[in-house]
């Protein structure tokens, strides 16, 4: 489960961004055959920077209103969804034959391999990088909220007690026996 919701409904959302991209593909080969590469590669990637900033807005409304996983959470993040999928579409789409219409023909094999290797090793190193900077921001939101609980800080006793009974909670996986009892933390 991420973000609260279970696959089939995390696959649901994801239909608006996919529709958008399909919807997308005809009329951009019209395009790049008219205009060439460069004007969808351009819009493409200025649409992907704007997908990113409604996502950020999206989800910001989602949780500055306390929106859970419901409608209203998907309503706010559909519009960054389908600029992404058209943006994807006309990057993807375009990157190839632009790497292909420059090189001669003959090596149009090794320049497909290249455009593929550098496309792969682009995602595998944004990922690289961002995951750490994700990552930092989730943990200090953490602590920022923990320090903002009204929760007393913990003993040793009582921080012994929450690690046992997490612990216990991770060997049981994601679907514990409902017959056994939590453990108690206190």
């Amino acid at each position: 489960m991420v973000s609260g919701r279970r696959s089939t409904s995390a696959g649901l959302v994801l239909v608006g961004m996919t529709a958008a991209n399909a919807m997308i593909l005809v009329d951009q080969s019209r395009w790049y055959d008219r205009s060439g590469g460069r004007p969808p590669l351009v819009t493409g990637i200025a649409v992907l920077a704007v997908s990113g900033v409604a996502l950020a807005i999206g989800v910001g409304v989602g949780v500055g209103v306390g929106v859970g996983v419901g409608v209203e959470s998907y309503l706010a993040i559909l519009p960054g969804l389908l600029l992404y999928g058209v943006g994807l579409a006309l990057v993807l789409t375009t990157n190839d034959p632009v790497s292909l219409d420059s090189i001669a023909e003959p090596d149009h094999g090794q320049a497909s391999g290249v455009s593929a290797t550098a496309e792969q090793s682009g995602g595998a190193i944004g990922i690289a990088v961002l995951y750490p900077v994700f990552h930092q921001a989730y943990v200090d939101q953490l602590f920022t909220s923990i320090d903002a609980s009204p929760l007393p800080d913990l003993t040793a006793s009582t921080s012994k007690a929450l690690r046992g009974a997490l612990l216990a909670a991770e060997q049981t996986g994601l679907r514990p026996d409902p017959s056994t009892p939590p453990s108690p933390c206190t």
